[in-house]
């Protein structure tokens, strides 16, 4: 079965970025799973009482999400939202790879490296460094997604 792993740096990327190809996907048969890259909330909810409660909403909704397109498994790097661009390139580096190296996939799909969000960037040059030509590298292709 080839197995297709779906790198996103925020929870919705992935459905708005592209949902109906994970449908189509995984209608063929294929197994996808599912990186988000960030919390989706640090930064954009950082003096709210209620982090923790918010971080696990969006969690559940990703995990409802992932149940009506067929994603199999998701995880989560937990880096802090909207503030890759001052995480180390490092620490990107080792959530993408540890993700890769668990699922073992065949093909992965990520951001579009021109797109204007900087998370964005920031994950498609770590899923770069991840999925390069290396001995026993088990990512075989790779694509770019566009969130509108």
């Amino acid at each position: 079965m080839e197995k297709i792993l779906v790198v996103a740096a925020h929870p919705d990327d992935e459905v708005l970025g592209m949902g109906g190809t994970i449908a189509k996907l995984v209608s063929e048969g294929k197994e996808v799973s599912l990186l988000i890259v960030t919390d989706g909330s640090s930064s954009q909810y950082r003096n709210a009482d209620d982090l923790d409660d918010i971080i696990a909403t969006k969690k559940k909704e990703t995990e409802n999400a992932a149940k009506i397109l067929g994603i199999s498994r998701v995880l989560y790097g937990g880096l802090p939202d909207m503030r890759l661009d001052v995480t180390p390139h490092i620490d990107i580096n080792r959530v993408v790879e540890s993700a890769i190296s668990e699922i073992e996939p065949d093909t992965v799909f990520t951001h579009f490296w021109g797109d204007v969000n900087v998370d964005h960037q920031h994950v498609y040059h770590s899923v770069l460094v991840a999925a390069r030509p290396t001995f026993g590298q088990f990512v075989k292709e790779l694509y770019c997604f566009s969130v509108p």
